[in-house]
Parts: C-alpha cells; structure tokens; sequence
C-alpha cells in the first residue's frame, strides 16, 4: 500500500514515470489487487501503452467481472483496436451493471458510428442529449454521425449549439471547418481551422486543410 499510494501521489503530480515504477514494485507485491491495477491500467492508457492497459483490464475482470471502470476502459481499448463484437459485449454487459451510465451509452454510440450503425447512434445520442442538453461535446459527436450520413446542414446547427454552450471546444471548431470545407465555404471554413489551433490543435495537422481554403 505504501508503494501504491506513492504512485497515485506522483501520478497527480504528473511524475508518470516514477508512478508506473510505483505502481509495478505495488503489483509485484500484491498481483491481485483491484484498486493498484485500475490505477496502473489508468496510468498506462494515459501514457499510450495500450496493450498492457488491456491487460490490466483483463486481470482485473478475471478477479471482479463487474468491475465497471475495468469494463469501460477494455471496451474503449478494444473500440480503438477494432475489436467491434468484443466491444459491443464490454459495454451491454457495462449497460447491465448501470443502464444509465452516461459513459457506457456514449461509448456504445461511438461504437455504432464505427460500424456505420448510423440509426443506432443517433438514438443513443437523441437520448442521451434530452438528459444532458447543456453538455457540448454530445452535440460535437451527434454532428459527426450526421456528416457521416451526410446531413451537413442538421450537423452545422448541432456545431453552433455546441460552440455556444463551450466556445472553448476546439472539436467542435474543427469538425465545423471540415463541414464548411466540403460546402465550399472556404473562408468560413479557415476561420474555424485558425480558431481551433488557436485553442490548440497542431497547426502541422491541419496543413492540408488550410491548402484547400486557399
């Protein structure tokens, strides 16, 4: 426990080197304890090391299947892997745990916008922003399925409602930007491309889109 609370020390003072070496000195001494391997999972995930994340994740749910953080997070490694049915298992069985996890539901939807499950997510969404009609990023993801499903006009209102609840969204900016670049709307377009690495989106990642407002 020692070794354990030193690492969630160093990791909340952003020292995630020496948290992980904490963290693993924790593990040797104590291989199946839930609370120590969420933390490493969580540690690992937010240092990119995807694959021991898992891993983690695996232990933990061989100890505790309903372990909801564990569930969450192997859900969200296996989406990003492309994993789709072990994903969509993760997160119904997230969703048995707790039907009205604001996470898993969100999740999901993601998850159906992957496998252009378009009708799918837009329901989760639906729902999920008459709940929480303030949150910002709900109206960024639903107008990344509607310019999926090419209703670019439905997913730029989506956009300036979420601009106006979070001015500060830079996903939002620049999602809106893709959109008006594909109308053609160029300089309407850079602008939101400068505004969103203004808010700090790498200028390098955005080259070829500011080319084309040219």
């Amino acid at each position: 426990m020692i070794f354990a609370n030193l690492g969630r020390i160093q990791y909340r003072t952003h020292r995630l080197e020496k948290a992980l070496d904490s963290y693993n000195y924790a593990v040797n001494l104590a291989p199946l304890t839930v609370p120590i391997l969420m933390d490493r999972a969580s540690l690992l995930f937010e240092m990119g090391n995807s694959d021991k994340a898992y891993v983690d994740c695996c232990t933990i749910l061989d100890v505790d299947k309903n372990n909801t953080k564990a569930v969450f997070l192997r859900a969200y490694l296996e989406c990003n892997k492309h994993e789709y049915k072990e994903a969509q298992a993760d997160y119904n069985h997230l969703l048995e745990l707790e039907p009205q996890s604001v996470s898993g539901r969100l999740g999901l939807a993601i998850l159906y916008q992957q496998q252009e499950k378009f009708k799918d997510a837009l329901e989760l969404l639906n729902k999920l922003i008459v709940e929480l009609p303030g949150d910002a990023e709900l109206y960024v993801i639903r107008a990344g399925v509607e310019k999926d499903i090419r209703e670019l006009d439905i997913a730029l209102i989506d956009l300036d409602k979420a601009i106006g609840l979070s001015p500060e969204s830079s996903n939002a900016y620049l999602l809106r930007g893709e959109i008006l670049l594909a109308q053609k709307r160029k300089g309407m377009a850079k602008q939101d491309f400068e505004k969103a690495i203004e808010l700090g989106v790498s200028r390098a990642d955005l080259i070829e889109q500011l080319k084309e407002c040219k």
